[in-house]
């Protein structure tokens, strides 16, 4: 889909801000140090796992990697590392951008689950932008439902605007709710 609007795709991988005051007041000063290079140590780790899988699908995809995005009739993709919750990053940058791409969620009640789906609700109702909600199961017919959340706001109308010439052109199906 993407190849066919010369997109620029930034990616952006929020690290959670690790609190070290708030360890070191529960824990003694040898096992909350311990402990917070353990935390940083699992942050790093899932940051390079998530870059290797970014890298791959760049290279698999032919896609341009720049620092930042440029006018340019090829498809290009950038990274960044933010350590910040990634419900606070989608709120603060989420309406600089033309769509919000997002994993849908397993149905599982843990953590990870849990933000992705807090993650959505903030995109949805804090950005005003389109949110294309990405099955776990990727198929080839992805985007020919499209389901528009309306409720007669500012937002709603925003968002449905600027997702018409992304999303709606290949749609077979259009729902509102």
């Amino acid at each position: 889909m993407w190849h066919r609007h010369s997109a620029h795709i930034t990616t952006i991988c929020a690290n959670s801000a690790i609190d070290a005051s708030g360890v070191s007041e529960i824990l003694p000063e040898v096992n909350s140090r311990l402990l917070l290079d353990e935390l940083q140590a699992r942050e790093q780790r899932k940051e390079e796992a998530t870059y290797a899988n970014f890298n791959s699908f760049v290279k698999r995809e032919g896609l341009d990697f720049l620092k930042a995005p440029q006018s340019t009739n090829n498809v290009s993709v950038s990274w960044e590392t933010v350590d910040f919750q990634l419900q606070k990053v989608v709120a603060r940058r989420g309406g600089a951008f033309d769509l919000i791409v997002i994993g849908q969620p397993a149905n599982k009640s843990d953590g990870v689950n849990l933000v992705i789906k807090g993650v959505i609700e903030v995109a949805l109702f804090s950005t005003g932008r389109p949110v294309l909600i990405v099955p776990q199961q990727v198929t080839q017919t992805l985007g020919e439902t499209v389901l528009i959340g309306w409720n007669r706001s500012a937002q709603s109308a925003r968002a449905f605007h600027a997702a018409k010439t992304l999303l709606l052109q290949r749609a077979k199906k259009v729902r509102i709710l």
